[in-house]
C-alpha cells in the first residue's frame, strides 16, 4: 500500500511539474508572439512602433530587447527597451509577468540628457501581468524622480516622479474598462537672480473607475523681483520691487474615456488668490496692488457642431460665458495716475470706474452671468 501511495504521489508531482513547465513554455511563446506582432504595426499612433526586436525565450523566464521609435518631427527618437519575464502560474492568477526598463543607452543621444537629470539613467519601470486568456489584466508604471540645474545653476528643477496602478478588464474599444489610480508629482522650479521665483506646477491625482475617472490638479507660483530700471519713450521708469503669487486648480469628472467616450467631462477650473504688488519710485512714487480670482466650468457640450448656424454658435458661446465667474480688485496710489490726462481721470471718477480712498484709488471689476461691471456699474452703461 505504501509503495502504491508513493508511486501515485510521484506521478502527481510529475504531472503538476509537467503542467507547470508547459504553462511556462506557453507563456514564453505568447510573450514572443506579442512582441513580434507589435513590431509589425503602429502602436496606437502613426509612426510609433517597435523595431529591432530580439527575443531570447526560456522555460521559466525570457528576455528581449527592442527599440521604440517615437515620431518627433524631422528627427524621430529611438528609445531602447529591455524586457524580462517571469513565466508560469502565480498566486495572483497571472501566467506571464513582464518588466520593461530602459535598455542600453551607450549609442543614443539620450544618455547625456539622462545623465544630467537622473543619476540612475533608468527613468521608468513598466510592469504588466497577463492572465490565462493572454490579455493584459494589470499594469503599473513608475517614472523616477528628476533633479536638474539649468542656466549655470540659476534654475533648479525637481520632480518626484509619477506612479500609476491599473486593473484592466478588456480593451476600451471593445467595451472594456479599467480602474486604478495615477499620481503625478508636482514639478518644482526655483530660480535665482535676476528674478527670485518658485513654481509648483501640475500636481495631478486621477482616480479611474469602471464608469469613468475623476481628476484633481493644482499648480502654484510665487515670485519676487528686485529693483529694475528702464527708459520708456524718454521717461525714466524705476520699479523697486515686484511680488506675485497665485494658484490654479482643476476638478474634472468624466464618464467614459478618451478612446471610448460615453459622456463629456464636467468640472471646473479655478484661478485662486492671485496677488500682485508693484512698488515704484519713478516716474512717480507709489504702490499698485491687484488681487484676482476666477471660476470657469468645463464645457458640458461641444461649443461647435457640424451644421450649426452663426446664431447658434453665438448662443453656445454666450451660454458658456454666462457660467464664468471672476473678479479683480485694484488699488493704486493716486500719485501713479498723475501721468493720465486730467480729462480722462475726471471722466473715470465721474463714471464711478475708480473711487478715491484716502491717498489711493480703487476699482473692483466683476464678470458674472456674462456681464462686466466696474464698482457695480455696468461697463458701457
Amino acid at each position: 500500500m505504501a509503495v502504491k501511495f508513493v508511486a501515485a504521489a510521484a506521478a502527481a508531482v510529475v504531472l503538476v511539474l509537467g503542467a507547470a513547465a508547459g504553462t511556462s513554455w506557453w507563456a514564453g511563446g505568447r510573450f514572443e508572439q506579442q512582441l513580434q506582432a507589435a513590431a509589425r504595426r503602429d502602436l496606437g499612433e502613426p509612426g510609433l512602433r517597435l523595431e529591432n526586436v530580439v527575443v531570447h525565450r526560456g522555460l521559466l523566464s525570457s528576455t528581449a530587447d527592442a527599440v521604440l521609435d517615437v515620431p518627433a518631427g524631422v528627427y524621430p527618437v529611438g528609445i531602447p527597451l529591455h524586457f524580462t519575464t517571469s513565466q508560469g502560474m502565480a498566486l495572483d492568477g497571472s501566467v506571464l509577468r513582464v518588466r520593461v526598463r530602459m535598455g542600453d543607452l551607450a549609442d543614443t543621444p539620450l544618455r547625456s540628457v539622462l545623465a544630467a537629470v537622473n543619476d540612475t539613467q533608468d527613468p521608468f519601470l513598466l510592469r504588466m501581468r497577463f492572465g490565462w486568456s493572454g490579455r493584459l489584466n494589470r499594469v503599473s508604471l513608475d517614472l523616477t524622480p528628476i533633479h536638474a540645474q539649468l542656466a549655470q545653476g540659476r534654475v533648479r528643477v525637481a520632480w518626484e516622479g509619477m506612479r500609476m496602478r491599473m486593473r484592466v478588464r478588456g480593451f476600451y474599444d471593445k467595451g472594456g474598462s479599467a480602474d486604478g489610480t495615477l499620481h503625478w508629482a508636482p514639478v518644482d522650479i526655483d530660480a535665482a537672480a535676476p528674478v527670485d521665483a518658485h513654481m509648483r506646477i501640475g500636481a495631478v491625482d486621477e482616480t479611474f473607475t469602471q464608469n469613468g475617472r475623476q481628476t484633481n490638479a493644482q499648480s502654484t507660483f510665487s515670485m519676487t523681483m528686485g529693483p529694475t530700471s528702464a527708459n520708456a519713450q524718454g521717461r525714466a521708469l524705476r520699479i523697486d520691487s515686484v511680488r506675485a503669487s497665485g494658484s490654479m486648480a482643476l476638478h474634472r469628472a468624466e464618464t467614459g474615456f478618451g478612446d471610448n467616450p460615453s459622456g463629456l467631462p464636467v468640472g471646473r477650473t479655478r484661478l485662486k488668490d492671485l496677488d500682485v504688488k508693484v512698488v515704484m519710485s519713478q516716474p512717480a512714487a507709489g504702490e499698485l496692488d491687484m488681487t484676482a480670482d476666477a471660476d470657469a466650468p468645463l464645457p458640458s457640450q461641444p461649443l461647435a457642431r457640424p451644421g450649426m448656424s452663426p446664431a447658434q454658435l453665438q448662443q453656445a458661446d454666450q451660454a458658456l460665458l454666462a457660467r464664468i465667474r471672476g473678479s479683480v480688485q485694484l488699488r493704486s496710489s493716486a500719485s501713479l495716475l498723475q501721468s493720465l490726462p486730467a480729462p480722462t481721470l475726471t471722466r473715470l471718477l465721474q463714471a464711478g470706474y475708480i473711487l478715491r480712498q484716502g491717498n489711493d484709488v480703487v476699482s473692483r471689476i466683476v464678470f458674472d452671468g456674462g456681464h462686466l461691471t466696474v464698482n457695480g456699474h455696468m461697463l458701457g452703461s
